[in-house]
């Protein structure tokens, strides 16, 4: 663990989740574009702590997935034929 806090920075961390709960509060507000953007945020900086996790030998945590966490954000869910309210097969 010692190798980890080294090689990867808490800050990257806790500015991801900052951005994560940014995102949450904006989805929650109704400000979809908002949400959209910190999401995008969250996501690059878990691209970077990706990489900072394999270079310092914790591939494992290098691959995690959102939802592991049960974490699906509205603004993030992808929307087409059949999907309810978009106008496809099963929607109005």
């Amino acid at each position: 663990m010692a190798t980890t806090s080294v090689m990867v920075s808490d800050m990257l961390m806790t500015v991801k989740s900052r951005e994560v709960q940014r995102a949450l509060f904006a989805e929650a507000s109704g400000d979809r574009e908002g949400a959209r953007r910190h999401f995008l945020a969250a996501a690059h900086l878990e691209q970077v702590l990706a990489h900072d996790y394999d270079e310092a030998g914790e591939p494992e945590l290098a691959r995690r997935k959102p939802h592991q966490f049960g974490v699906v954000p509205v603004a993030c869910r992808r929307k087409g034929p059949g999907t309810p309210g978009t106008g496809g097969a099963s929607g109005a």
